[in-house]
């Protein structure tokens, strides 16, 4: 079963706002689905080549009937040949290439984890370890959270939302950037709806990077991120990932504009204490 091709949808909502600095101008007019060489196109013409951990190219190739051997898995075979493999007319991997094609150190270093770690517990367990399901929340369901400021960073980490997205609105707007990273979040964003909520990494950014452009900030998320990943000591801190409820986010869905938006407890939630 494939997904209708939307071709607008970019324009839709300020939540696909990351992929524009390099989406295909043609692509919102394209009245079919983009093909697989379409996505091959798009990669090779990156400014700085799209590759994995080993320095080989990305590239999509077709999904394939999931074997059984260790070597012909999804996460092996791009760690090994950089093959990603793709399912044609479908949403979910579609946003995986776009993510691999805007953050791609990210995407590298976070494969390069789950080869390792997959290959470090495979055939004898079969079950995700803390550290791989992580990794997974963050490459399905991540969001990037930067601010200058702080305080806001630390309302975002006690979950303070009306102070943080209400009264803290036109700092949030100045001063704070929401990155999607999980190509789960894109494909959800295409209908969005109440309880829409990611999983989040927070940094302390200078002020200057504010003002950069947009291509500019996410080169730098990139660096700074695939070098964090870089470290075992950070990824194995990283025991908790932030909720960030997605449309609560200023000025990414109409009905924030209101105060009484906030007052769904049922999506803004309050942080529970960690203490017993």
């Amino acid at each position: 079963m494939t997904d209708s091709w939307q071709p607008d949808f970019i324009t839709r909502l300020p939540l696909f706002e990351s992929l524009t600095s390099t989406y295909p101008a043609d692509w919102p007019t394209c009245t079919a689905w983009p093909t697989i060489a379409d996505y091959n196109q798009y990669l090779a013409n990156a400014e700085t080549p799209i590759i994995n951990s080993n320095g080989q190219p990305i590239y999509c190739v077709s999904q394939i009937r999931k074997s059984q051997a260790f070597m012909e898995g999804y996460e092996p075979r791009i760690y090994l040949h950089g093959e990603l493999m793709t399912r044609v007319e479908n949403w979910h991997d579609f946003f995986n290439m776009l993510v691999w094609r805007t953050l791609p150190k990210i995407k590298a270093a976070m494969n390069a984890w789950q080869y390792q770690l997959l290959k470090q517990r495979l055939p004898a367990q079969t079950k995700r370890t803390p550290l791989e399901n992580i990794l997974t929340h963050l490459d399905e369901n991540g969001v990037i959270v930067v601010s200058s400021d702080p305080v806001l960073i630390e309302l975002l980490k006690m979950q303070r939302w009306q102070d943080l997205f209400w009264r803290q609105r036109a700092a949030v707007k100045a001063n704070m950037r929401f990155f999607i990273l999980g190509h789960a979040l894109y494909e959800k964003s295409l209908n969005p709806y109440i309880g829409m909520t990611g999983s989040g990494i927070a940094f302390t950014m200078p002020a200057d990077f504010f003002s950069n452009s947009l291509t500019q900030q996410l080169q730098a998320m990139d660096m700074h991120i695939s070098a964090c990943l870089a470290q075992e000591s950070w990824l194995k801190n990283l025991t908790k990932l932030l909720p960030v409820p997605i449309l609560g986010i200023p000025d990414v869905w109409p009905a924030n504009a209101d105060y009484h938006f906030y007052e769904n407890k049922n999506y803004f939630r309050e942080k529970i204490s960690d203490k017993c």
